[in-house]
């Protein structure tokens, strides 16, 4: 049997309790004097009956004996934790005996507060204040919660409208200074013509960071199509060097690959922007150094495709290391005055990578500095 109150809505408090005890006498005298604190009360005969109650409700607290029938108030403690609609509110329990093992007992089921008969209406009043305090809270924070990551969405989606309308703007600036740069260039002097020079190469890495902006965007909410093909990883590597006027001899940039294939099923183009991205991160980091070099390595490791990025800069302390490729984390460095990357092209890697069921990551190179690396799966021709 089960009673539900009317809940006294001009409490002070507005909060439900669900009583759960079998003796009538003990259940009233809780009743009163919670109902006398303005709470409104849900009474309950045993653990099975509240467990009905909870599938209709959530109460803000829960007081339960212990000692009941069909169900203990263990049992039904731990089924209230063990259920993830009713395991943040609150469980009081009520023992008779005021004993150590009905303590680790009661902790063990996820209990909250305990309460030792004969009840003391001042004692009782107080965790119940404390116990509603703590869910109040917890209610806060959920809300928070989920306010948050409501404005994020609003954000993202806000800052996905107005970089896609940047990226065609941007690509209108460059195919017009490339249409005009090639029209006009035998006339330019030499300034005039690095000056253009000058607008077209900032105007294509403006271009590629509002486009990885965008992919990741869409790699994060999964819907980054990739279009694989079985390639030789040395191909995308070699790749990646033309676009970056990399032929691999200079002091500054070198590479070493290996004499035979090595096949990797992947989107090409991915893979490339990875490399060329962890390329120009060494170069940026050994850019002021007399002996500043980037030395990028293929190799072959128990099935995977191995490409290492290492350079002889600064470095990035072990404790940073994991932190670098995180989505929000350079923002977070650069305040301390540590910065490994710019923008996005970390967490584009690392996203890039994963995608293609790989891994990435970075440790110290062996002439110091930073040593990045990605492995993925090798495949037959």
């Amino acid at each position: 049997m089960r009673w539900k109150n009317d809940i006294i809505k001009d409490s002070p408090e507005g909060c439900t309790i669900l009583v759960v005890e079998d003796d009538l006498v003990q259940r009233m005298l809780l009743v009163k004097i919670l109902e006398a604190k303005g709470y409104g009360v849900i009474q309950a005969e045993d653990g099975e009956d509240a467990l009905d109650i909870l599938e209709e409700s959530a109460p803000d607290l829960i007081i339960s004996d212990i000692v009941m029938p069909r169900m203990d108030g263990f049992e039904f403690c731990r089924r209230v934790k063990n259920s993830p609609d009713t395991q943040m509110i609150p469980v009081i329990l009520v023992t008779a005996l005021d004993t150590r093992e009905d303590v680790l007992k009661g902790i063990d089921a996820g209990a909250n507060e305990f309460l030792t008969k004969p009840i003391e209406p001042l004692e009782l009043s107080l965790r119940v204040r404390n116990a509603i305090r703590t869910r109040k809270l917890f209610q806060k924070l959920e809300q928070n919660l989920v306010e948050l990551k409501e404005l994020e969405s609003l954000r993202d989606s806000l800052v996905h409208m107005v970089v896609h309308d940047m990226r065609s703007v941007l690509t209108g600036i460059l195919t017009t200074a490339d249409f005009l740069y090639s029209k006009i260039e035998g006339r330019l002097s030499e300034v005039e013509s690095n000056l253009f020079g000058n607008i077209i190469s900032s105007s294509t890495t403006l271009l590629e960071m509002v486009s990885t902006v965008l992919d990741v965007s869409r790699m994060d909410d999964g819907k980054m199509p990739l279009q694989k093909a079985v390639a030789d990883m040395r191909d995308i590597l070699k790749r990646a060097f033309e676009l970056m006027g990399v032929d691999g001899k200079g002091d500054r940039v070198r590479y070493s690959l290996p004499d035979s294939p090595v096949w990797v099923e992947c989107d090409e183009g991915m893979i490339c922007r990875v490399v060329t991205n962890l390329i120009s991160n060494g170069i940026k980091y050994t850019r002021n150094l007399e002996d500043g070099r980037v030395e990028v390595s293929l190799a072959e490791e128990d099935g995977k495709a191995v490409v290492r990025v290492s350079d002889n800069g600064l470095g990035i302390p072990e404790s940073d290391r994991e932190m670098v490729f995180e989505k929000y984390a350079q923002s977070s460095l650069r305040q301390q005055n540590r910065r490994y990357s710019s923008g996005l092209g970390l967490y584009f890697c690392k996203k890039a990578i994963e995608t293609h069921g790989g891994k990435i990551g970075v440790d110290a190179g062996e002439n110091g500095g930073a040593s990045f690396f990605f492995e993925l799966e090798t495949r037959r021709e």
